[in-house]
């Protein structure tokens, strides 16, 4: 199995999850496998080469979600999976921040995108992907002071607005004449 792992992080404490990583840095600090400084718009590598691609927490930094989700199918062989993540816009926290007009998930460092499951079913359907499985969880190593809130809200709310962040796992639909 070989996986892509696209916008593997530059810092020491990123993990790279993939046999090969890009990012946009030229020499990053967690050493990641089989590095390339690569645009995620532009992937250096010939179509049908990945059995997997990972996208964790990267594509809401991304200028063109379309063409990003486009090269990621480009290069995934057929029937291959997509994982990907990105912060749910229903967070009961970010739902507050919304309601009191103070900053939220767009205003993150970097964040320039974000969308509800409705929106990223349709995205990935329309960039050529079925199967979707959507779940909803708060990753490890996110430090939380209201670890007390969180918890009354997983009991009290559905998933969906209870967890941080929103996981879809995906797979590329057959080829299509486009």
């Amino acid at each position: 199995m070989l996986t892509l792992d696209v916008g593997s992080g530059t810092g020491s404490l990123h993990t790279a999850r993939g046999n090969v990583c890009i990012d946009l840095c030229k020499r990053p600090q967690n050493n990641p496998p089989n590095f390339v400084c690569a645009d995620a718009h532009h992937l250096p590598f010939k179509d049908g080469t990945f059995d997997s691609v990972g996208i964790y927490e990267v594509i809401e930094h991304v200028e063109s979600p379309i063409q990003c989700l486009r090269e990621i199918r480009r290069v995934l062989k057929e029937k291959a999976t997509l994982n990907l993540t990105t912060p749910n816009v229903f967070f009961w926290r970010v739902v507050l921040k919304q309601v009191r007009d103070l900053p939220a998930v767009l205003s993150d460092t970097g964040h320039i995108s974000c969308w509800s499951q409705v929106e990223m079913r349709n995205l990935l359907l329309n960039t050529g992907f079925t199967g979707m499985l959507f779940r909803f969880t708060t990753l490890p190593l996110v430090f939380s002071p209201h670890k007390t809130l969180d918890r009354i809200a997983r009991f009290v709310l559905p998933a969906g607005m209870s967890e941080r962040n929103m996981t879809v796992s995906c797979v590329k639909s057959e080829d299509r004449s486009e």
